[in-house]
């Protein structure tokens, strides 16, 4: 099973992709589908002439592009992007690669950290229930980097089925969207 992952090595898109305002729109249209920008801005608090912009960079590295409108407003622009996880390529050794690819998981961080604020800044609002199914536990375990990928490779599998299991889901049957979050890496105390 697994993601759809798309592997990146062009370092114009990397750096496009280190920003996490940019990372939220890519998100949102991943998991949400096809947007304008004032549903952008409205769900995600970003000013629409900001997402404009992010948006266009986001289209000169073709990480999203405009969709087709349908039958809808022909005056309001649409976008979207694949549903693939866009991880970065490089080579190793690269300097400025590595730089990229440390600024992209920082963005990447930060997003999941804002994402989790968030959900606590809404806290109050969210039933009790949510509150006590939320998944919270880490682990430090001893692995070879083989097994880690192992460990990786298992999760995702996890994950997959869950996602194949509930994709028919949509608002009102009572579930809500769910971000599941996992990291492993190597553990400096």
């Amino acid at each position: 099973m697994g993601r759809k992952i798309l592997k990146v090595s062009d370092i114009a898109t990397l750096k496009a992709l280190s920003n996490p305002v940019r990372m939220r729109i890519l998100g949102l249209l991943r998991n949400g589908g096809k947007r304008t920008v004032g549903q952008i801005s409205a769900q995600t608090g970003i000013a629409p002439g900001s997402a404009s912009y992010h948006l266009q960079k986001l289209e000169e590295v073709g990480l999203v592009r405009r969709a087709d409108r349908g039958k809808g407003d022909h005056r309001q622009s649409w976008w979207e992007t694949s549903p693939a996880v866009i991880e970065p390529d490089l080579d190793e050794g690269e300097t400025s690669g590595l730089e990229t690819e440390v600024a992209i998981r920082r963005a990447s961080a930060q997003s999941y950290a804002d994402a989790y604020g968030r959900y606590l800044g809404n806290y109050g609002t969210i039933p009790k229930e949510w509150h006590d199914s939320e998944i919270g536990f880490d682990s430090i375990l001893r692995l070879t980097p083989s097994e880690l990928d192992v460990l990786r490779a298992e999760l995702d599998d996890v994950l997959s089925s869950w996602q194949e299991r509930f994709r028919n889901r949509s608002e009102g049957d009572g579930s809500e969207q769910v971000l599941v979050i996992v990291s492993g890496f190597v553990w400096n105390p």
